[in-house]
């Protein structure tokens, strides 16, 4: 069984103070935060730190911008409030998965393709990422490489 050190920050500029120092596997923010919002701080840890998945907790559904904006930045999910603690557990697991898979995946691309290191790749928006591993598939199934994976 993983037990998870949980650390905790007032607000945005607490939680990059601790980035600087700490070992952090996800992050879970709120989009409302003293200082600054939730996007910015996504953005502000993208920047430096761009395999960190983090997941963002939203009490507003009507406001399809800060989604939008959130996911831009390179949030791993949002999470409307209210949200149960098996939903959030089950995010964050999933959350955590996302870098060794996508190093996994990677490391079969760079073999045949490296049009960019790793950070940059992970810097992108992750709808830019779909489409480089779209197009990294498109070019397995043309060379018929997609049965050697």
């Amino acid at each position: 069984m993983h037990f998870a050190k949980i650390l905790i920050a007032k607000n945005g500029l607490e939680a990059l103070d601790i980035l600087k120092t700490q070992a952090v596997e996800v992050v879970v923010t709120d989009y409302m935060m003293p200082n600054m919002d939730g996007v910015e701080l996504v953005k502000r840890i993208k920047e430096r730190l761009p395999l960190i998945p983090i997941l963002m907790l939203t009490g507003n559904a009507q406001e399809d911008q800060k989604v939008v904006n959130a996911l831009e930045q390179g949030a791993f999910d949002v999470i409307f409030k209210p949200y149960s603690i098996e939903l959030l557990v089950n995010r964050i697991r999933n959350a955590l998965l996302l870098p060794l898979l996508v190093q996994v995946l990677w490391s079969v691309m760079s073999k045949e393709w490296e049009p960019m290191k790793l950070d940059d790749f992970m810097r992108l928006p992750y709808q830019q990422q779909l489409k480089t591993i779209y197009a990294f598939a498109a070019l397995l199934k043309t060379k018929g490489l997609r049965k050697k994976i």
